[in-house]
């Protein structure tokens, strides 16, 4: 870029594919910035050409049949990839909003050589949907049916759809919005559903997650009992209740946005410390993004109120200043399917069980276990920083490397990096963690501190090597490394990547400081003391089952009453 600034100097025009009416500021600021633009091809040829894939016209025969102003187009240009997960969750966002949409599904647009669509949705959709490998992009905006454009605004995309006077659509944060005004509807169709059947099953009650307040207030609306869970920390849970005083304290502003950078939050005495810029809505997305999920969380805070109990995945003893901060928050974990199911499910790719063999032949308390869950995406050079790390450690480690954990589609390793460690080194796209962790051969787990690999790293007293990404994994970090004391965290350099002398370093201060090993070993003790008989969580949880018998007795007596 240096490079073109200075060769650019000696143009005798500079050019640009825009106009002064669409950016009037910058023309003003940068006047030897001519605009010629915008420049569409089907201004002056009758097909534009130069396409990546095939176009497919028919389209624009669906699009005829459509009603005006109702269609939802969908296109990411030429090289947004997306993960699995994500894509699954706009696809069922589209089929939700009711609307009709076409989508610009590409041969290449996931990581995986697998059906991406969410099982039997083809089919569903086909009344209203319509997905085409590539479409004649200009024709399809000018089109008089197109609504809004669900687009990765790159420029040319971006011209074409303000030329033909398109709305954008630019975040996935409003479609989960449009997906809200539909779901609560859904909901109260299949209660009503159920409890009209006639065969004397009727519900009683609604679980729903506590981020979903919207499923909290049908309960009510439907005259059923309400619980709400939370699956995630008492103490992220906690900041999401405490955000009035935020903002009466001048911290945030009424949209989440943070006013107050330089400060630490602790809501209470032992409570982990919290960073503005590390708050669970911050950390998730762009800023209208954040501030969509901080009204949501707003409404969810409200709809909480009307709960019968709150459920929380965590134990008294690990975060006793939380929960006696927040009585009305009740542990009933930790919750792992470990303790009740032979086999976990809900995996994300298949796991690779063969790890387990090449565990038992590593000495005890060697090695190395890396796994950063389901969604932190590398860069390649901290791809290779990592690496290396793992290679200087001289250690064994197993590290779970999942098809879409980095930016390429190209070998993210370091040049002959996999023979090298072959001899003590072993990659696998997706590992049964909780078998893992339990093995005797574990050290260590360097992690993103998800909740969830928290609470199974804790259970089975293993120490910890905190990478955070996203969400709530700083406060997870903050709990691990301040408040009990079981791990470490990376410092970045000034370009923002953790060095592989770091993780070396740190990895060397953890394993080599058997404090952390006995910290974690006694806080393994308390999460399982907590969910055996006579624990707290377990007390807690019984409770919580007896009651829920009661509710359908009592609806039992009813219908008993009423024949």
């Amino acid at each position: 870029m240096l490079k073109c600034n200075k060769a650019v100097q000696v143009a005798d025009w500079l050019l640009c594919n825009s106009a002064y009416d669409l950016e009037p500021a910058t023309f003003t600021f940068t006047p030897e910035i001519l605009p010629i633009g915008p420049l569409l091809a089907n201004r002056w040829l009758g097909n534009s050409a130069g396409y990546f894939w095939p176009q497919d016209s028919t389209c624009l025969e669906w699009l005829d049949q459509q009603p005006p102003n109702s269609v939802i187009y969908v296109a990411f240009g030429n090289f947004t990839i997306f993960k699995p997960t994500q894509f699954k969750e706009l696809a069922l966002a589209l089929e939700f909003s009711k609307r009709p949409f076409l989508w610009v599904v590409r041969s290449d647009i996931t990581d995986t050589t697998s059906d991406p669509y969410p099982e039997g949705y083809q089919e569903r959709v086909a009344s209203h949907g319509r997905m085409v490998g590539w479409a004649p992009q200009q024709k399809v905006l000018a089109h008089p049916s197109i609504a809004c454009f669900l687009s990765h605004c790159g420029w040319n995309s971006t011209l074409k759809g303000l030329s033909n006077g398109v709305p954008f659509l630019n975040d996935l944060g409003k479609l989960s919005k449009a997906a809200r005004r539909v779901m609560p509807g859904k909901l109260e169709e299949l209660i009503e559903k159920i409890n009209n059947r006639g065969e004397g099953d009727k519900i009683t009650c609604v679980i729903a997650d506590q981020t979903v307040g919207w499923a909290l207030e049908i309960a009510v609306k439907m005259k059923t009992k309400v619980v709400a869970f939370w699956p995630a920390s008492a103490a992220v849970l906690a900041l999401k209740f405490s955000i009035p005083k935020l903002i009466d304290e001048g911290i945030i502003d009424n949209d989440g946005t943070i006013l107050k950078n330089q400060v630490t939050i602790q809501l209470a005495p032992n409570m982990p410390t919290m960073k503005p810029e590390d708050f669970i809505w911050v950390r998730l997305g762009n800023k209208t993004t954040q501030k969509i999920l901080f009204q949501s969380i707003l409404k969810s805070n409200k709809a909480v109120q009307v709960a019968d109990w709150l459920l929380c995945n965590s134990a008294y003893d690990l975060e006793p200043a939380t929960f006696t901060f927040a009585p009305d928050i009740l542990p009933i974990g930790p919750l792992l399917a470990s303790r009740r199911l032979g086999n976990s499910a809900g995996h994300f790719w298949p796991q690779d069980l063969t790890c387990l063999e090449w565990l038992d032949q590593q000495p005890p308390n060697s090695l190395i276990y890396v796994a950063f869950g389901s969604f932190t995406i590398f860069n390649p050079t901290q791809f290779k920083e990592l690496a290396l790390a793992l290679e200087l450690s001289e250690r064994p480690f197993l590290w779970v490397v999942r098809p879409d954990i980095t930016d390429t589609t190209s070998d993210p390793y370091p040049e002959g990096y996999q023979e090298r460690v072959a001899s003590r080194g072993r990659m696998v796209g997706w590992a049964p963690q909780q078998k893992v962790l339990a093995h005797p051969s574990i050290a260590c787990f360097l992690s993103h501190c998800g909740w969830n690999s928290t609470l199974e790293g804790l259970s089975n007293g293993v120490p910890f090597l905190c990478w955070t990404y996203f969400a709530d994994q700083f406060t997870n970090e903050s709990y691990i490394c301040d408040v009990w004391k079981v791990g470490l965290k990376f410092e970045r350099n000034e370009t923002g990547i953790i060095t592989k002398g770091e993780i070396k370093n740190k990895l060397e201060q953890l394993l080599g400081d058997k404090d952390f090993n006995e910290r974690a070993l006694k806080l393994k003790e308390l999460a399982i003391a907590n969910v055996e008989e006579g624990g707290q969580s377990n007390k807690i949880f019984k409770n919580f089952i007896e009651w829920m018998k009661s509710q359908g007795m009592q609806v039992e007596e009813a219908n008993k009453k009423m024949c």
